[in-house]
């Protein structure tokens, strides 16, 4: 009975070092007016990119380097248009011929339809150990279209001491 009891603590004690070394979600990139930060679908944290046997494969691959591995998109908003602009990997930009050969950069996002947040900007680190990003945006996409974008502004106040982008 005492083995049985020191094999489950050992197993639970496992469980909890392997989750603790859980790695952050790379999450897709958005550029708007010069300013960088994160895109994502609302109430989700993956944007889509087309999927496609090489996609699936280097998503494979790249799930060790992260809790939601790559490559994610990098996005651009330009003239009421979402843009993909590039693909990043936990090591970096990779080629976009890497996954689709035929796609010449940029590409309009004609895939994505929906509600969208972006948060550009510089960020702080609010009081409560958050990140705060400068602009959040709330955007709606219809194939690539931007048909309305709704912006908030942080306000400094709430920041314990500017973070590092």
């Amino acid at each position: 009975m005492k083995l049985l009891l020191q094999l489950v603590l050992g197993m639970f004690l496992l469980a909890l070092v392997a989750t603790s070394h859980a790695t952050e979600p790379l999450y897709s990139q958005l550029e708007i007016e010069g300013m960088r930060g994160l895109i994502y679908p609302e109430g989700k944290t993956r944007v889509s990119l087309p999927r496609n046997q090489a996609l699936r494969q280097a998503r494979r691959l790249h799930m060790l380097c992260s809790a939601i591995g790559g490559p994610v998109g990098r996005f651009r908003i330009d003239q009421d248009r979402l843009w993909l602009v590039g693909l990043e990997t936990c090591s970096g930009e990779m080629p976009v011929s890497d996954i689709y050969p035929d796609m010449q950069l940029p590409q309009l996002a004609h895939w994505l339809s929906g509600n969208f947040v972006g948060k550009v900007g510089r960020n702080c680190i609010t009081r409560d150990h958050r990140t705060a990003f400068e602009t959040t945006l709330h955007f709606t996409v219809d194939e690539g279209h931007v048909t309305e974008v709704g912006r908030q502004v942080w306000d400094p106040a709430v920041c314990a001491y500017q973070a590092t982008n």
